[in-house]
């Protein structure tokens, strides 16, 4: 992933804007965690589809009120989570500040380790 400071600055309600605070604030809150796909747009943009990420079991009581947060404070707003053994999706959207005819959305992905059909396929040390 570029550096941000690399690239234009993200304008506050862009969907780049979001996915920066979202990589902020769960660097912020320590939450260990990697991109698993679709990153090559990152952090300007997720391409068109969902943010597929894997965090680690022992962070994951941080992870929910750090997303929160982070959409919160991109001018945006939780509008689903849907909860099943070691994952989770969350949807959000927001509006741009310049151009208030202009909306961003986001659907996040959360894999909580490494598991199948909600069985670890690896031990919780990531």
């Amino acid at each position: 992933m570029d550096s941000p400071s690399s690239h234009r600055p993200f304008p506050q309600g862009s969907e780049g804007g979001a996915l920066r605070t979202l990589f902020a604030t769960l660097k912020d809150a320590g939450v260990r965690f990697a991109v698993l796909r679709n990153y090559d747009d990152l952090p300007h943009s997720c391409g068109g589809s969902d943010l597929d990420i894997l965090i680690s079991p022992t962070d994951s009581h941080l992870v929910k009120p750090a997303i929160s947060q982070a959409i919160h404070s991109a001018g945006g707003a939780l509008i689903g989570v849907a909860d099943s053994v070691g994952f989770f999706k969350a949807t959000a959207i927001g509006r741009a500040a310049e151009e208030p005819r202009v909306w961003w959305g986001l659907c996040l992905d959360v894999n909580v380790g490494l598991r199948f059909r909600g069985l670890p396929l690896a031990n919780d040390s990531l």
